[in-house]
Parts: C-alpha cells; structure tokens; sequence
C-alpha cells in the first residue's frame, strides 16, 4: 500500500471526514468492512490514520526496537491512545471526539498521503510546513530522493 498525494477536506459537525476515492483504492477491502486506527501524529497537532495491516506493521517495528528504558511504560500508552474507526460505504469515518481533543485541528483540514499512513492536517499548518520545511530545504530533498539517504539536518525541528 502507498498512500500519496494531499486532499482538502472539512470535518463535519459529526466528527467525520470522507477519504478521497485515490487513498480508499490503497486500503484495499473492496466490499469489506475498512478497520482504520487513529493515533497522534509524528508531528505536533496532527493525527494519523492506519490501516489494520499497516498499524499491525507499525507495532512489530516497534516491539522489535525493543526499548531497553523505563520510560517504555510510558511509551506503551501510544497503544491506549489508538482508536479504531471504520469507514462507512460513502467513504467516511468519525474522528474520535478523544483523539480531536489532543490536537489543535481546524474544520478545514489537509489529509497527506504518508506513504503507509495518511497524516491529518490544520490546512495552514500544513501549507505552512510545505512553505517552510519543504520548499526551503529543495536541495537537501533532492539529495534524499536521488540517494535514498536521509537530508542534512538543518536544525530546525519538526514542529511544523
């Protein structure tokens, strides 16, 4: 499954929001019931929404780190923090009103293909972001494309 591309959207007065046609192709399940999990994004004041497969994935990549620290229990709560939602048969599903509440999103938001995730946006931040993070740094980027390699840090943070 790749997840790309980024998508306007609004969310309703229920929570919800509807998954464009191109990233509902990737979940695959045609006919079946779409099981998502949404966790708190790897960016500040976003969410991220994982298929079943891929959040399975997800928490073999993290088991397998196998964190040798005693904050692992704290870092366990990510778990309790996933909510599982299903897409409805118009391609929609309900934010959990606990999930919105840890973040600062807006009614207009950007949903951003993540590769085996799709990132929820507040619109501006992630116009800004792109502005920013992606645009200023257009020669580390390409670097990383061409190389498969990680960019230069500039030393700026994510908080984008």
């Amino acid at each position: 499954m790749l997840f790309t591309g980024h998508y306007r959207r609004t969310i309703d007065v229920k929570n919800r929001i509807q998954i464009p046609a191109p990233l509902r192709a990737e979940m695959g399940g045609e006919g079946e019931t779409i099981v998502l999990f949404v966790v708190p994004g790897e960016r500040a004041n976003t969410l991220s929404i994982f298929t079943r497969e891929s959040f399975l994935a997800q928490v073999e990549r993290i088991s397998s780190g196998s964190i040798d620290s005693p904050d692992v229990l704290d870092f366990e709560l990510y778990y309790a923090l996933a909510e599982r939602v299903e897409l409805d048969k118009q391609g929609r599903m309900v934010l959990p009103e606990t999930s919105l509440s840890r973040v600062q999103l807006s009614k207009d938001i950007i949903l951003a293909g993540q590769h085996t995730r799709i990132d929820i946006w507040k619109a501006e931040q992630f116009d800004e972001c792109i502005r920013t993070r992606f645009e200023s740094r257009w020669p580390a980027l390409q670097r990383f494309v061409r190389g498969g390699g990680r960019p230069a840090d500039s030393g700026q943070t994510d908080e984008h």
